[in-house]
């Protein structure tokens, strides 16, 4: 059983690995998932510290899954986080910045429906 954010950030890489070996890109976040859905609150809000760090990642795939999880399972601690990123795509070169931050104002739109 995972415990901790450095155990949730070596799950996560073994996923991605076993993803490729599968050629199943979702194989990961359906785990993630897995993984979210079985953990207690006590449990998950250690897992926001790995969150935090792949939502500030460079690497996009980090960014999606963080996404992805904070809008499932409506983490409302990681809207700073979101903000941040944000302001951040604000000021991308990057051609997918302005779909990002499209999506990323859908989140914060659902997060702050939220009880925080």
């Amino acid at each position: 059983m995972i415990q901790t954010a450095d155990e949730l950030v070596a799950f996560r890489a073994a996923a991605n690995n076993r993803a490729g070996e599968l050629k199943d890109p979702q194989y990961a976040l359906e785990r993630l998932f897995e993984v979210w859905a079985n953990s207690s609150e006590s449990q998950r809000k250690r897992f926001d510290e790995a969150l935090a760090t792949w939502v500030s990642s460079d690497d996009a795939l980090e960014r999606f899954d963080a996404e992805a999880i904070i809008g499932r399972f409506c983490r409302t601690a990681l809207a700073p986080n979101l903000l941040a990123l944000r302001e951040r795509l604000n000021d991308s070169l990057d051609p997918g910045a302005p779909y990002e931050k499209a999506k990323i104002d859908r989140l914060l739109e659902k997060l702050s429906g939220e009880q925080v």
